[in-house]
């Protein structure tokens, strides 16, 4: 009864205090000193895999091994030498794991090295970690809190969310937080690849316009966000950037951009119509495949070509016109597009469209002028 009623207490004094301290940029120590982290033991965790690394004087944190921890706290030294990395892999699914202490020795944490660990809530890491490698937190979906050594020289936490120490850059949105918004900082000018991946409460974000790069796959998987508001200065829709957004109803498109990367909007299975800015020169593959309820898409006449799959199973799509600037579109373009009439300014089939670019019971009006 005693250790349960502590327990129920150490959880209401986590929830607020990780409320109010969240807003510090806390040292290790002082995090650690915190009433929610008191009784997380120093004392390594016994029965993790290592391996030597190539220049024979570290050791790479390889495997759980038979470690069953829920509080990870990986040593400083094995067998008498630093333990300088975290493997690419090294924790991947490992879905008991709820917090993980890092040592001041290690200097890199490798890609994918704690992916899928479900039941992950807080990560800290210290003043040493200099190289944090691709994205070693995705589809951790319990994630709240990334805590960062105030004196690291090169990444910061704010808000429990990843951003390198000068603030321009957003790594990583902490992905199981319970916000149904977010407003990116305005000091933010990129956001980088798979950022928010998987955030799955988010229903809306603010993007300022001091933001002028966005990663691949920035926002995929993101399947209850509903609208976001893109910066002005951004030039392009990265490569599946919101594919999987299945709840997207409401984005514009700024006229900023020049360029959809292939994948950008696949799936998004809620968006109804979508205004393709001028300056845009081509409609890559797959780029609005998918996107069962879209009923309403303009082809701006700086389009020259349309790729594969652009608008597969587009089941909602009815009409369509394709300015006489388009010179190529590529295999099965419009594919299970059922309801769709193409109307195309050009008097004939163009030579560069590809033989298959729609299926036989999707019509064509040519000569179309907007008549």
């Amino acid at each position: 009864m005693k250790r349960a009623i502590k327990i129920l207490t150490l959880a209401i004094i986590l929830s607020l205090s990780v409320s109010l301290a969240s807003c510090k940029d806390f040292s290790i120590q002082e995090w650690m000193d915190d009433v929610s982290f008191q009784y997380m033991s120093n004392t390594p965790s016994e029965g993790l895999e290592f391996k030597l690394n190539e220049d024979g004087n570290s050791y790479s944190v390889w495997n759980l091994g038979f470690c069953e921890d829920e509080d990870l706290i990986i040593p400083d030294t094995y067998n008498g030498l630093p333990v300088t990395s975290i493997a690419w892999g090294a924790f991947c699914e490992c879905i008991g794991i709820k917090r993980v202490k890092i040592p001041n020795s290690v200097t890199s944490i490798e890609m994918s090295a704690f992916g899928y660990c479900y039941s992950l809530e807080t990560i800290i890491i210290p003043e040493s970690v200099t190289n944090i490698v691709g994205s070693p937190f995705e589809d951790c979906t319990s994630l709240k809190n990334i805590v960062v050594d105030k004196n690291n020289p090169n990444y910061k936490s704010i808000d429990g969310n990843l951003y390198s120490k000068d603030e321009k850059t957003l790594i990583r949105y902490a992905i199981g937080k319970e916000d149904k918004s977010f407003t990116i900082p305005n000091s933010v000018t990129s956001i980088e690849h798979g950022a928010f991946e998987d955030a799955k409460l988010l229903e809306s974000v603010f993007m300022p316009d001091s933001v002028t790069s966005v990663g691949n796959h920035a926002f995929s998987w993101c399947t209850s966000l509903k609208s976001i508001r893109l910066s002005n200065s951004i030039n392009e829709i990265s490569w599946g950037m919101f594919n999987y957004c299945t709840s997207l109803t409401d984005v514009v498109i700024p006229n900023s951009v020049t360029s959809i990367e292939q994948s950008a909007f696949t799936s998004c299975e809620a968006l109804v119509r979508i205004e393709i800015p001028e300056g845009i020169t081509i409609i890559k593959d797959r780029t609005f495949s998918n996107c069962k309820s879209l009923q309403s898409v303009n082809i701006p006449s700086s389009v020259t070509k349309i790729g594969a799959y652009a608008f597969v199973l587009c089941t909602s799509l009815e009409k369509i016109v394709i300015p006489d600037s388009v010179e190529r579109i590529d295999g099965f373009a419009f594919e299970y597009c059922k309801k769709l009439t193409v109307y195309g300014e050009a008097k004939s089939f163009p030579s560069k469209w590809h033989s298959r670019w729609k299926p036989d019971y999707v019509s064509v009006v040519w000569g179309y002028t907007g008549k």
